[in-house]
């Protein structure tokens, strides 16, 4: 843990990703949306609008166990505990926008509307 606090300030003071918080953000992809295949989530980081963007390409099953709220958001302040507080994030599943921590919003993973 360590280590994260001194690559997170690292971060903050440079705007320099480390590899293992890269690696650390798409893991929590996964965990945020555990119906996506291996290999199907792709993060991009937009330093200057300050975003983590997830783009889930495949999923295994378009009906989702649970309410992905609450993951979405542990998604979120895992994001902002790695980045900074004002850190957000988007989930993009199969095309449609499911989730923006800026807009506090949840769409249905199997949902055809976008996340308003």
């Amino acid at each position: 843990m360590e280590q994260l606090g001194f690559l997170r300030e690292l971060f903050r003071d440079a705007g320099i990703l480390h590899e293992s918080q890269v690696l650390q953000l798409k893991y929590w992809g996964y965990l945020a949306v555990p119906e996506a295949v291996a290999k199907a989530i792709t993060i991009r980081v937009d330093m200057d609008g300050k975003v983590v963007f997830y783009d889930v390409t495949a999923v295994s099953s378009t009906d989702s166990p649970q309410d992905p709220g609450p993951r979405f958001q542990a998604l979120t302040l895992a994001v902002r505990d790695l980045l900074g507080g004002l850190w957000n994030v988007r989930v993009r599943v199969m095309g449609a926008n499911v989730f923006d921590s800026a807009l506090e919003s949840v769409a249905a993973i199997s949902g055809t509307g976008d996340a308003k």
